[in-house]
């Protein structure tokens, strides 16, 4: 895998755990699941989008 597959994909990961889905199984995180939490989920979609 190169370096930009890697970042590609590590993009893909941020992106779904900001939207509450494990990038694992593709299934939703569980309710309770710090993932929901407003501020995980910006942090997140900040550090996807910086380029």
């Amino acid at each position: 895998m190169t370096e930009l597959e890697t970042l590609q994909r590590a993009k893909m990961y941020l992106d779904k755990l900001a939207n509450g889905i494990d990038p694992l199984t593709d299934r939703p995180a569980g309710e309770n699941d710090r993932i929901h939490q407003a501020r995980i989920s910006r942090c997140l979609f900040y550090v996807s989008d910086i380029r």
